[in-house]
């Protein structure tokens, strides 16, 4: 099954049990893979966040990933931005493919700043973004420039979401559902360029 939009939607929903949990340990286990120790209800969850082009995924997870010796340059900022920070709020934007966790950590100085970490899954342009409570990238696992869309990923940058012109299936009632697909839906590649979230193999099934 790919990870799509509205796949990503319904495991929001299963990893909102992370919510008021507390961040501990975070380690880099890959290039491209990490594992974060979440403590909620007296209980530790593994979330593993994998970045790779071709098995970008986020999940809870039972594994046990051996931790190298000396920790990258980018974890260490994950640790000093997120551990012992709590999960007030896990959400997706839209139907994209970007779960974004707001973390509230008490700084350096004592006061408690909201972070936010964010999670694009999107394939090669798979990334790991922290930023600040005013969405100012703090910093990334890939540093993109100016990329295609527009959007700049760099330190200092505002981070911008996607603009999104699909309509999102969610904010829609089922009369309207059926009138866009009536109307504008001739074959699934159609149905990905009308609605939002929807990759090749579940529109080919519809």
């Amino acid at each position: 099954m790919a990870l799509d939009g509205l796949m990503l939607h319904h495991l929001i929903d299963e990893l909102k049990t992370l919510e008021n949990g507390k961040i501990g340990k975070i380690t880099q286990v890959g290039n491209n893979d990490f594992i974060f120790v979440i403590r909620n209800n007296s209980k530790n969850n593994k979330l593993f966040i994998s970045l790779e082009r071709n098995q970008y995924r986020i999940a809870i997870t039972d594994k046990d990933y051996i931790a190298p010796q000396n920790a990258t340059m980018f974890a260490m900022l994950l640790r000093k931005h997120f551990e012992g920070g709590a999960i007030t709020q896990i959400y997706q934007n839209g139907l994209d493919r970007i779960a974004i966790f707001k973390v509230l950590k008490t700084n350096e100085f004592g006061d408690k700043v909201f972070k936010y970490l964010i999670i694009e899954l999107m394939g090669k342009n798979s990334n790991l973004i922290i930023t600040d409570s005013e969405f100012i990238i703090i910093d990334s696992l890939k540093k993109n420039g100016i990329s295609e869309d527009g959007r700049t990923v760099l330190p200092k940058a505002l981070y911008e979401f996607p603009i999104e012109n699909k309509y999102n299936i969610l904010n829609l009632s089922n009369d309207k559902i059926k009138e866009i697909y009536e109307n504008s839906i001739n074959n699934y590649k159609d149905i990905i360029a009308t609605f939002s979230g929807f990759s090749p193999v579940i529109a080919k099934y519809i």
